[in-house]
């Protein structure tokens, strides 16, 4: 039985560093010390107790940097949820406190995959926060193939590859790698079929529905084929249908935010307010505070474009209450609820040229303040304010632009 119980063993642990799995290794090699040491191989001097030994102590090392990087990993996490964008030194304070962390310097501290798949994503988190593009896209794209690297992976982590997926297609759009965006889609639909169908799976299923519909709605924004926006409208409609309660409101604060700038590209207003209030409504807006302040300043302008005129200073001194309790009022917001104010006290669109033209001013002036930048793009204020001056839509401003 000693030499049965030895050779299975030996798979075992053969089988823990094949598929690079540090914390069940710990397991068979503290059952193999035990063993040797009891002397359940006193016959058979085949596992040498000094080399299991060192081998036990090194692969502790790795468990315990592990644990360094998914603290790490949880730390930004933690910070995106609360905070999301840097507005100011003291979120840049917040966010340089996790990136100054010595395994945050060099990729050879991440040895094992797990390691090197908490670097990945938070070096991806981190430049998409501070805003540089290209070193974004370079680790969203590295995640991937570190996820393709070996079918194990994939297999055993499916939500973690749909998500690096995700997160590499969304630095494509925002990179203008379009080629690379359409292979990759691909690639996540085709991938994601496996899932459909499968009751044990509708928790994916919702997962990537909520994900493809942003991201397909997004595309069609920042390429301006404002001609498809009703359809993917329609279509992320049709899958809140489907999926219903099975997706709680606060996973589709992205999504909402989303549907409603594409309706306001069509015209359809209405619709566009009808889902700014679906997140403004909600109970908790500690949930990715800043799809909410996004909600709220984007609301103002809506309303203003339909002609709520009568529901906007209720809503400027709701915001503001909001902005200041949350301590997320800077100068952007303060810039859009002081042109609001004005705008609604001149009863003719001819009167509020001048008052374009300032804001106008006032925008690009903050396209060169590295806090308040990434703001505007989650909606092309410039562009909006550009078309009330030409006095032409703002689907026609952007495709001029765009020319």
């Amino acid at each position: 039985m000693y030499k049965q119980f030895r050779t299975l063993l030996n798979k075992a642990i053969s089988a823990a560093k094949e598929n690079d799995k540090p914390f069940y290794l710990a397991l068979l090699y503290n059952k193999a010390l035990t063993s040797v040491a009891t002397d359940y191989y006193s016959e058979d001097d085949v596992l040498d107790y000094e080399m299991l030994k060192k081998e036990t102590l090194e692969n502790l090392k790795v468990l315990n940097i592990n644990e360094q990087y998914h603290i790490l990993y949880n730390d930004m996490f933690m910070f995106t949820k609360k905070t999301g964008s840097i507005r100011d030194e003291k979120d840049l304070g917040r966010l340089n406190e996790i990136i100054k962390n010595p395994l945050l310097q060099n990729e050879s501290n991440a040895v094992s995959f797990d390691a090197k798949f908490k670097y990945y994503t938070i070096l991806g988190h981190y430049y998409r926060i501070t805003g540089d593009n290209e070193s974004w896209i370079k680790y969203r794209h590295r995640l991937v193939k570190l996820m393709e690297s070996g079918k194990k992976y994939i297999k055993e982590n499916p939500r973690s590859y749909i998500m690096a997926l995700n997160n590499y297609l969304n630095a494509c759009i925002l990179t203008k790698n379009f080629g690379d965006f359409d292979k990759t889609l691909d690639r996540l639909k085709k991938f994601s079929k496996q899932f459909e169908g499968k009751k044990e799976f509708l928790e994916m299923q919702s997962r990537v529905f909520l994900l493809v519909s942003d991201l397909e709605l997004n595309y069609c924004i920042k390429t301006n084929r404002f001609e498809n926006l009703i359809k993917l409208i329609n279509d992320a409609e049709s899958g809140f249908v489907k999926f219903g309660i099975k997706i709680a409101e606060s996973r589709k604060i992205s999504l909402y935010n989303r549907i409603a700038y594409a309706a306001f590209l069509t015209g359809d207003y209405d619709k566009s307010i009808y889902y700014l209030n679906r997140i403004i409504n909600l109970n908790n807006p500690a949930i990715e505070p800043e799809q909410h302040i996004f909600a709220r300043i984007r609301s103002l302008i809506v309303h203003y474009e339909a002609g709520n005129f009568d529901l906007l200073e209720y809503s400027i001194k709701s915001t503001k209450r909001f902005l200041e309790k949350n301590k997320r009022i800077f100068r952007f917001e303060k810039l859009i609820m002081k042109f609001i104010s004005e705008a609604v006290n001149y009863p003719e669109e001819s009167d509020r040229k001048e008052l374009y033209k300032k804001l106008k001013n006032d925008i690009t002036g903050l396209m060169n303040d590295r806090f308040e930048k990434n703001v505007l793009e989650q909606f092309d204020f410039l562009s909006w304010t550009e078309s009330k001056i030409k006095k032409i839509t703002m689907p026609e401003m952007l495709k001029l632009k765009a020319a």
